[in-house]
């Protein structure tokens, strides 16, 4: 799906999400990468009080994933390891909670997407599947798809379904 990140019109978009989900049932939703809050790589100025608090306008609105009447909901958030501030895909399946999927580990450097100043990588982090309810899921983080290795390594493991969140600029969905 896509969803603002534009604060009201994100309100207005989750409503949509809402009632579009609740008419067609779906198993599987995936939501744009880092979907709750301002694209904050879009300065190349790192502020670490903007880290914080793009953790926790995820957090707050991970709370709310139980309104969407899909069985597994697929997104990445920030998250604050030590010292590390990682983008990780998660899925989030009703009744059992959320269960990590991936690290971002290849980032872009440029206009709009200063990903590379603001995310670190996580070392060694393998591009692992995830069993859940007899299929595998695996995750490529946005660019992660143009290395095209990677999603060979989820069809030698078997994959049945590779995700990949994105963050795309409006201007290239028009």
């Amino acid at each position: 799906c896509e969803l603002s990140d534009n604060e009201q019109e994100f309100v207005n978009n989750w409503e949509q999400l809402k009632t579009h989900l609740s008419a067609h049932k779906p198993d599987l939703l995936l939501l744009p990468e880092l979907s709750f809050c301002h694209w904050i790589a879009s300065e190349k100025n790192v502020d670490e009080a903007v880290k914080i608090q793009s953790v926790e306008k995820h957090e707050q609105w991970l709370t709310r994933l139980d309104e969407l009447n899909a069985k597994y909901v697929v997104y990445s958030r920030p998250v604050i390891a030590g010292e590390k501030f990682l983008n990780t895909a998660f899925v989030y399946q009703k009744g059992v909670g959320h269960i990590e999927l991936h690290t971002k580990c290849y980032f872009p450097e440029e206009p709009h997407f200063w990903e590379e100043t603001w995310y670190d990588a996580e070392e060694g982090k393998p591009f692992t599947s995830l069993q859940l309810d007899g299929f595998k899921i695996g995750a490529l983080l946005c660019t992660e798809m143009w290395f095209t290795q990677y999603a060979r390594l989820y069809g030698k493991q078997g994959v049945d379904i590779l995700v990949c969140p994105r963050a795309t600029g409006a201007g290239s969905v028009a």
